[in-house]
């Protein structure tokens, strides 16, 4: 959501900052697919539902664009957005980190963030992007033609760049074993009511999980809500001034497989969605099983889906329908 905000400035100085978005681009001479792009006169224009996997990752890469020998990445965030232009809405499905998932080539025991972490570290075609949209492709039975990486240090850069975000915090976050450093924790405090948080405060805000009674299903409403504030702030005509600054951002700090023109088409169908035209969908509580016995004990605490609340939540997420709302959950039942 980010990259896509991030792009609407593009829009104003046309292809001749495409070298720029092919920096970050995978396929800088790409075509459409997922929906469909058109040249007209009046420029680049969207049709269709386009759908794509937003990942937030902790990776840390060198000077050539590697990761960091001795680093093992992992997409700590994972929300499959649909930009429908046709309607002018767009639509953001969150899927809790812990959840089971079958990896294809790996099996069916897995959490669905080590999709990413495997793909980064077996050196897969792809890398981990492209094993994360498999296995997204998987759980959900949806076609995902794009992606979109963005590190925290972008996340941190972007949010810092806009003078910070305010937010309402509902109650306050208090985490003790929150990820610092390497393999070190550290603990940290975000008070409850209005906040201005800044690039560093806003992590804490939307990664933190250990003292959330709702868990990752606490974490992605968290996620959601400030993705829907940052937007705004993103989206204010004064930007157009910090262009520079946040082509930087999106440089050092974005991987994508859009193409240039792909983006600036994107970027341009935000615009136009406007205010309250993001409906959010979550996998919570009441649409998975915690099984604390059976083959799934070797990976912990972990999320099993409701196959059948899953899919009614994707078809309603597809069609833009109200979420549904599945019976109570049953934390030690057997999937």
């Amino acid at each position: 959501m980010v990259l896509l905000v991030l792009a609407v400035p593009v829009g104003y100085f046309g292809y001749n900052i495409a070298s720029t978005l092919c920096t970050i681009s995978s396929n800088c001479n790409g075509g459409s697919g997922g929906g469909t792009i058109a040249n007209n006169t009046g420029g680049v224009s969207v049709s269709g539902t386009i759908f794509v996997l937003l990942m937030g990752s902790d990776e840390r890469r060198d000077s050539s664009g590697h990761v960091v020998n001795g680093d093992v990445p992992h997409s700590d965030t994972m929300i499959l957005v649909a930009v429908d232009t046709d309607h002018k809405q767009a639509r953001m499905l969150s899927v809790p980190r812990d959840m089971v998932a079958t990896i294809p080539g790996y099996g069916p025991i897995h959490r669905i963030n080590e999709a990413y972490t495997i793909g980064e570290t077996q050196h897969l075609t792809g890398g981990g992007p492209a094993l994360a949209v498999k296995t997204m492709e998987q759980l959900t039975g949806i076609n995902i033609p794009y992606y979109a990486v963005t590190t925290f240090d972008g996340f941190r850069q972007t949010v810092n760049a806009v003078g910070g975000v305010n937010i309402n915090v509902d109650r306050p976050i208090t985490d003790h074993d929150y990820p610092g450093q390497g393999s070190d924790y550290m603990p940290v405090y975000v008070p409850a009511g209005p906040q201005l948080l800044d690039g560093e405060k806003a992590l804490e805000y939307v990664r933190s999980r250990h003292d959330d009674p709702l868990s990752d299903f606490g974490r992605n409403q968290r996620q959601q809500k400030f993705l829907n504030a940052i937007s705004h702030k993103l989206l204010q005509p004064s930007r157009i001034g910090q262009f520079q600054q946040f082509m930087d951002i999106v440089k050092n700090n974005i991987r994508t497989n859009l193409s240039p023109g792909q983006i600036l088409s994107m970027g341009q169908a935000m615009i136009s969605l406007g205010k309250g035209h993001v409906q959010a969908y979550a996998v919570g509580p009441n649409f998975v099983t915690q099984p604390t016995f059976g083959p799934y004990s070797v990976l912990g605490a972990v999320l099993v889906p409701n196959k059948a609340a899953i899919t009614a939540l994707v078809t309603a997420f597809v069609r833009g329908d109200p979420p549904p709302t599945p019976g109570a959950p049953s934390p030690s039942s057997t999937p």
